[in-house]
């Protein structure tokens, strides 16, 4: 059986980037090819915060930050920052996005809490808001965004 060097080159390219970027490339591949009516009226309105603001930003450096910057670079928009209350125990950057705390950030950017926990986010949302911040949403599970305590 010949193998084909150019495909296993290939091939090994993809596992060492899966290797280095855990799951990232695997799942923005397939969330790229995953349409049906809901999701492109979801994913349209997640464009649409880039046509209302000048910046996307997410809200907190863990586990649902790095699926919501997949699901971003599968929709095609840009994250300009990953905002969090204090740099302590966090990372300096999350796939190549900065974190820095959140009022590195201007006021009439678009907040996106990646805070799982609901009861957590509604916290932080009020507490944005109390800050000057206006553009702030939570995502339920079928990413939909949410601006108000539904």
């Amino acid at each position: 059986m010949a193998i084909n060097m150019e495909e296993h080159k290939s091939d090994v390219q993809t596992t060492q980037h899966t290797n280095q970027q855990g799951n990232s490339y695997i799942w923005t591949k397939i969330l790229a090819n995953y349409s049906t009516p809901g999701y492109n009226a979801i994913k349209n309105e997640w464009l649409q915060l880039r046509n209302d603001n000048k910046q996307i930003i997410l809200y907190g450096a863990g586990n649902r930050c790095i699926y919501l910057l997949n699901w971003c670079s599968a929709i095609g928009l840009p994250v300009d920052g990953i905002a969090v209350s204090l740099m302590n125990n966090n990372p300096e950057e999350i796939n190549r996005v900065k974190v820095k705390p959140y009022p590195s950030y201007p006021k009439d950017a678009s907040i996106i809490i990646s805070i799982e926990n609901k009861a957590e986010a509604k916290i932080i949302r009020e507490m944005l808001h109390s800050q000057g911040y206006t553009s702030v949403y939570c995502v339920d599970s079928n990413m939909k965004l949410i601006s108000t305590d539904e």
